[in-house]
């Protein structure tokens, strides 16, 4: 399907486009219901065009990363940070998924492609896509993250892309960035996320994100891909390194410091110069999948979360800590995590028991989260952990390939409302609502990307 690029139709124009990336998966996608990645994914289908377009990049100038958390925001600072190093060099940006828009997946110096563009690459693509689909066998679709590759890879091209900084999908083996040659790769996290997609077990998956450092020259890994490394023993120890924070020498997080420091590593050894982390600038735009907010009376902070083992204990202890000194200390969000470190792991229980005894009752966090995510193991660590009341918004509708009634859990506690995942008029009005009638001060909103997509969008409208 040939789209016209004409911009007095250009929305339309867009919608039209992604309509045609989704349909090829779509028409198989009841064929492949229960099937892991392994039995189901060709990325040869795509790379092979990108390899007769020439549009596959040099392995001495790329630059992968992959992991179960993280990956987003360590890839947004690769490539902040390879752009500092080499400022007369453009620089290429592929993320995924998208934070609003599927434009924002692709990016040239941190400008993202526009909607003509983006369409006029992908019509460019038709003739070898058509091509390419006349061999198809029973089963074999265009994957819609290949063709989001393709795209980036096109536009890249005619921009005069010098270094490529390339985020992969959920899996490495049978994806397509996955099996793109690079210099660098950057594990930043392995967690029990997708299993059953790349499972059936975590071990499955730690076997599947390892897989990159089979056509990576350096690799480097977060603590808990590192862990994994140990156990599995595919990267070899020369070809890898291990990358961790000292949480009470930073002022954020330790798993946004981790974030930092992975980044600088990644682009010091891709440009082959030194790099320090304190080069990176952490803002909101870094972050996409967390930040802090204030909302009609309600302030607390939004994050992605995929497990148990990525809710961050020291985080929740400096958020308890900060809110319970918070009419004597009236500093900022980072003031207050100066030395959250000191606060972590068995802290943690202290302050929260300290934060319910002055306002017990007006806190609580708001989660959604689909079948495969960990929701039961996040549930219990925020109630016994850190007595956090919870409830939950189920998403409805569909959204390219993802029918989000058909991933919906059986919830354990308190559903505040089912919310269509594109309604960020009434999600706003629901939650605003949900925390007046609790007379909430402040509230931890965690869930899935589109979930935290939709949260940001509601928390903006009408600023």
């Amino acid at each position: 399907m040939t789209v016209k690029c004409e911009s007095q139709h250009q929305n339309q124009q867009y919608q039209q486009c992604l309509d045609s990336i989704f349909a090829s998966y779509m028409a198989v996608k009841p064929l492949l219901k229960g099937k892991f990645d392994r039995e189901i994914r060709k990325p040869w289908i795509v790379l092979g065009i990108a390899k007769d377009l020439g549009l596959l990049p040099a392995r001495h100038s790329t630059v992968r990363i992959t992991g179960s958390k993280g990956k987003g925001t360590t890839s947004r600072l690769i490539a902040q940070g390879v752009g500092l190093a080499k400022p007369q060099d453009a620089v290429g940006l592929l993320v995924s998924p998208e934070e609003i828009d599927h434009v924002d997946r692709v990016r040239v110096n941190g400008e993202t492609i526009s909607f003509d563009e983006f369409v006029q690459c992908y019509n460019e693509l038709q003739p070898a896509l058509r091509e390419r689909e006349k061999l198809f066998v029973e089963h074999d679709y265009f994957s819609p993250s290949g063709l989001f590759l393709l795209i980036a890879l096109c536009w890249f091209k005619k921009r005069g892309v010098r270094w490529f900084v390339l985020e992969g999908g959920r899996g490495v083996a049978f994806d397509e960035v996955g099996n793109i040659p690079s210099q660098v790769s950057v594990v930043t996290s392995v967690f029990s996320e997708h299993l059953n997609c790349l499972g059936p077990t975590e071990r499955d998956v730690a076997l599947d994100k390892l897989s990159v450092g089979a056509s990576s020259q350096t690799i480097f890994l977060g603590p808990s891909a590192e862990r994994w490394n140990q156990i599995v023993n595919i990267i070899p120890l020369n070809r890898c390194e291990f990358v961790d924070v000292i949480p009470n020498e930073h002022e954020l997080p330790s798993w946004v410091e981790l974030n930092r420091v992975l980044a600088a590593r990644a682009v010091a050894s891709l440009v082959s110069t030194d790099f320090y982390p304190s080069r990176l600038n952490l803002s909101a735009a870094d972050f996409p999948s967390f930040g802090t907010f204030e909302l009609a009376g309600v302030s607390g902070f939004y994050e992605c979360l995929i497990s148990r083992e990525s809710l961050d204990s020291e985080f929740f202890a400096s958020f308890l800590r900060d809110h319970v000194n918070h009419r004597a200390n009236q500093g900022s969000y980072h003031q207050a995590n100066l030395h959250a470190g000191q606060y972590a792991g068995q802290y943690a229980g202290q302050y929260a028991g300290q934060y319910a005894g002055q306002y017990a009752g007006q806190y609580a966090a708001v989660v959604s989260l689909p079948d495969d995510k960990d929701l039961d193991g996040i549930t219990s660590t925020l109630v016994k952990g850190f007595g956090i009341p919870v409830f939950h918004v189920p998403l409805s509708g569909t959204r390219g390939y993802l029918d989000y009634a058909l991933t919906e859990k059986n919830y354990s506690s308190s559903i505040v409302s089912r919310v269509q995942f594109n309604d960020a008029a009434g999600f706003r009005k629901i939650f605003l609502d949900f925390c007046h009638q609790r007379n909430l001060k402040f509230v931890a909103v965690l869930g899935t990307q589109s979930f935290i997509r939709l949260f940001r969008r509601s928390v903006n409208l009408g600023v």
